[in-house]
């Protein structure tokens, strides 16, 4: 096995477990060693650019340098624009790691199951009898690193925390169900199990972006079943008319905002609230950030927006974690962000209807990441490494060349 491919099992694997890891790793006071998985991952780009550099990689290391430059004059601070590129470059991993994935494709199908499989275990374990990692494992008080990360919502007036079983949040653990359901999907035979399986684990998760994602796939992928040619012509209209929506949706704040308010949705205004309060707050709070603080051509830079501003910003009066992957990308590189998702729906609108389950698969993860970045920032490290994987795959993908 090549040694990128074993790079990616280690990061796929430890990611799957990462709440136990964590909690294992704390109680024995060595909570560093799980960052190996990232040494190792960085060593997959170091060892590629000593070998061969392609044109994406001269891009790639382009758009970081200049983005890097831009979001330190923007703010003043090396630590949150390092923090900015350690949250991506598991993108450009995936764009190495990508012709090895292709190779090995078939034989990846027991790693996606035993995640996927173990993944749905895990939650309903945390559903029926709690796990101990969620209830018993603080955030390390000395480097402040969060053990799992635990989201609420609100539901008949009460607060409940978000199931996340072996992954360290609820959002991680609905990604790699995705990531691992959408490829079962793709190669198994028993299509209605895995996809009914998916289904319901999402749903423990209570992450309504993901849910929406598998439900839609689960009915595309139905097609499948009947008509292959049809299924890859849905998937590509289906994953363009996705991207528009990743764009056009947190920038249409005023318009959406009138739709609801003018609407009497009863019981299901518990699911639009969130959304409503992206609309009101969090997406508006983002783009003044990036207006008053960085440029509209040129966005913050990379480190500029998101996370990275929760733990380093000085320069911007608050921090802001986007919500929206889109306004992420924006922040980051501004309107280099929209020319790269129009080249993207014109690589995937040119692909050839024939099928083949990696082409299958790999629509399934471009139309999973967008489905879900419209209304969350899609920075989960496997979410990127399928991503590039995906993106590396469109480069490559010449029309009438059959992955």
């Amino acid at each position: 096995m090549k040694y990128n491919i074993i790079v990616f099992y280690i990061y796929y694997l430890s990611m799957s477990f990462e709440a136990p890891i964590r909690f294992l790793l704390n109680a024995i006071d060595i909570p560093y060693i799980l960052y190996i998985r990232d040494v190792l991952l960085i060593s997959v780009i170091i060892r590629h650019l000593l070998k061969r550099t392609a044109i994406y990689d001269v891009v790639m290391i382009a758009v970081i340098g200049i983005y890097a430059v831009v979001g330190f004059v923007f703010t003043e601070n090396i630590l949150q624009v390092l923090w900015g590129i350690k949250t991506i470059y598991p993108l450009y991993a995936g764009l190495i790691i990508c012709e090895d994935y292709w190779n090995v494709f078939y034989k990846m199908e027991r790693l996606y199951k035993i995640v996927f499989l173990s993944g749905a275990i895990g939650l309903s374990l945390h559903w029926l009898i709690g796990d101990p990692w969620w209830v018993n494992m603080p955030d390390n008080a000395l480097t402040g690193i969060e053990n799992v990360r635990v989201w609420h919502f609100s539901y008949d007036g009460e607060v409940v925390n978000r199931l996340g079983g072996f992954s360290r949040s609820s959002i991680d653990a609905a990604i790699l169900l995705l990531i691992g359901g959408a490829y079962l999907m793709v190669i198994k035979k028993n299509y209605l199990f895995y996809t009914l399986l998916l289904l319901g684990a999402l749903v423990l998760t209570t992450t309504k972006a993901n849910i929406i994602a598998g439900g839609i796939m689960a009915i595309v992928f139905g097609i499948k079943k009947f008509d292959k040619t049809w299924f890859i012509f849905t998937m590509k209209v289906l994953t363009g008319i996705t991207i528009g929506a990743f764009v056009l949706i947190p920038i249409m704040v005023n318009v959406l905002l009138d739709i609801i308010s003018s609407g009497d949705y009863g019981m299901a205004y518990v699911f639009l609230q969130s959304f409503e309060d992206r609309l009101m707050n969090t997406w508006p709070m983002s783009v003044d950030i990036i207006d008053g603080y960085g440029s509209y051509v040129l966005g913050r830079g990379i480190g500029g927006i998101g996370f990275s501003t929760v733990l380093f910003e000085r320069i911007a009066p608050y921090p802001v974690v986007t919500d929206s992957t889109f306004l992420y990308m924006y922040g980051s590189i501004g309107i280099l962000s929209i020319a790269l998702l129009g080249y993207m729906v014109k690589r995937v609108l040119g692909i050839s209807d024939i099928y083949t389950d990696r082409k299958a698969y790999m629509l399934a993860v471009l139309f999973g990441f967008f489905c879900i970045g419209i209304t969350t920032d899609v920075l989960n490290q496997m979410a990127l490494l399928h991503m590039g994987i995906a993106v590396g795959w469109l480069i490559r993908n010449n029309d009438g060349e059959v992955y």
